[in-house]
């Protein structure tokens, strides 16, 4: 053994064992085990095939091995370092893609012209690499003992029993639809000179309550984590780009505490969101691989410009490309509308909690007013800044959105709970503006019994299941102080 570690690159085979694992044990008990096999068997054939095609070129299996390793080590970790350049230089020469794909280039094709100059054995840089990937695979497999130690521990746990049922309680099917980047009525009137008060009044007509609102963070993922956990984010640092922040706030909305009470209650889940719920992956499929392995996958580099870059470069692509790319969240909108109305009139012999996560009035801002389609041309980057677009297309949601609560309240059985609430106000501004705007978001509530004494004005995301539960459900949740918190770009 020990004779392979100083001499045999099999370092190259324990970086895609590593990345894989690494990727399961941050994201353990959410990846089916046999994805994650899956997963690791299509890298290691690719590490094989890579190494291949050098030792043809090298005539020499370590440097094979080494620069197949360089390059499925750009491959595995290009979103870790984008992300690290970027937070040091948000609008510097290497927060472009185009730059550190050109830097990543230049440092494979130095090792690859080095290697063949090189005369000397690699062993080494070898045993080097060998025992640094065997350490991580060690740390690694503690924290996931750790974590199976831990699995349900003590804050599920203490959450569970920090309320009681309340058996009397009528259990109405809950609707909780999020329209992406709906700005609040004061940022609409304020910022872009439209009054909204039409939709207010047909919301107002169908048996709803709209209270000022804002928004506890300016970034989806941090506000959605922050509402469907009914707390504050602790352990962030406050960025859009941190993959620590991210995975915190996806860890929370995957195991979410307005999932675990509504479970004690006997709910039945309905995820066509665009996040991972529990054991319900979000509505969009993109990938080939299995669905939950994109966890692990996110940060690579195909994924990264499949994510980043292709969206803005649509435009130069073929024809159903294009289309595919443009239209990729107006699909989801549609699937995700027509899952609830499909849903609404199906009686089950279990409560249903229904979340959707639309992508409107969102850019791309895919239609006027009239439903009109703008066309793929005038969905380019730059165009989200374009505020009467934004709100001819806030205009369109309307519509969309009273039709699918008109549907909702027509089929269903018995008076159901509908949240229409944004995750945050509108951010797009070419110009500077004060950040409470961003914050400014929209809230309509319906309830069967149309109290809506509880619901008072300047609630923020974070208490609002708090007074929904205490009102609904006799809880006695203790409302947190509202204020919002800036996430940096």
């Amino acid at each position: 053994m020990k004779a392979i570690i100083q001499k045999r690159p099999i370092y190259l085979f324990l970086l895609s064992i590593f990345f894989v694992f690494h990727g399961y044990t941050e994201n353990y008990d959410f990846i089916p085990v046999k994805d994650v096999l899956l997963l690791c068997l299509l890298y290691l054939g690719s590490s094989v095939l890579l190494a291949l095609v050098f030792w043809f070129l090298y005539k020499n299996s370590s440097k094979a091995a080494f620069i197949a390793f360089t390059l499925m080590s750009a491959y595995f970790f290009f979103g870790y370092i984008y992300d690290n350049l970027y937070s040091i230089s948000p609008n510097g020469i290497f927060s472009k893609y185009s730059v550190i794909l050109v830097l990543l280039l230049g440092v494979i094709l130095f090792f690859f012209i080095y290697l063949f100059r090189h005369r000397g054995s690699l062993y080494k840089l070898t045993y080097v690499l060998n025992i640094f990937l065997i350490c991580l695979l060690v740390v690694d497999a503690v924290w996931l003992i750790t974590k199976i130690v831990r699995r349900n521990g003590d804050a599920g746990t203490k959450f569970l029993s920090s309320f009681s049922i309340c058996d009397t309680c009528a259990r109405p099917d809950i609707y909780l639809v999020i329209a992406d980047d709906y700005a609040g009525d004061q940022e609409l009137q304020e910022m872009m000179g439209f009054d909204n008060v039409q939709f207010e009044n047909q919301l107002q007509k169908r048996g709803f309550h709209s209270p000022q609102s804002v928004s506890n963070y300016n970034f989806t993922p941090f506000s959605i984590a922050s509402m469907l956990q009914m707390e504050y984010l602790g352990n962030i640092d406050r960025k859009n780009t941190s993959h620590n922040d991210l995975s915190i706030c996806y860890d929370l909305i995957r195991e979410n505490k307005v999932v675990a009470f509504l479970s004690a209650y006997g709910y039945k889940l309905f995820n066509y969101s665009i996040f991972d719920i529990h054991d319900q992956p979000a509505m969009v499929t993109e990938s080939i691989l299995p669905e939950k392995t994109k966890f692990i996958t996110a940060q690579t580099l195909f994924n990264r410009i499949d994510k980043n870059m292709l969206f803005n470069m649509a435009n130069r692509l073929g024809g159903r490309q294009k289309m595919r790319r443009l239209m990729l969240s107006h699909h989801s909108n549609v699937r995700a509308i027509d899952s609830i109305k499909n849903l609404a009139g199906r009686n089950l012999s279990e409560p249903k909690f229904v979340y959707a996560h639309l992508i409107m009035p969102h850019f791309p801002y895919y239609f006027d007013k009239f439903g009109k389609s703008r066309g793929l041309t005038q969905l380019r980057e730059g165009d989200e800044q374009k505020i009467d677009d934004y709100v001819e297309y806030l205009q369109y949601t309307n519509g969309v959105l009273l039709n699918l609560i008109d549907t909702v309240l027509l089929k269903s059985k018995r008076p159901p709970i509908i949240i229409l609430a944004s995750d945050h106000g509108f951010r797009e501004f070419n110009k500077k503006v004060d950040r409470k705007y961003y914050f400014m978001n929209h809230l309509s509530i319906h309830l069967p019994d149309q109290n809506y004494t509880s619901l008072y004005d300047n609630i923020s995301n974070v208490n609002l299941f708090r007074v929904l539960f205490n009102h609904q459900f006799h809880q006695q949740f203790k409302l947190l102080k509202d204020t919002t918190i800036f996430i940096n770009p």
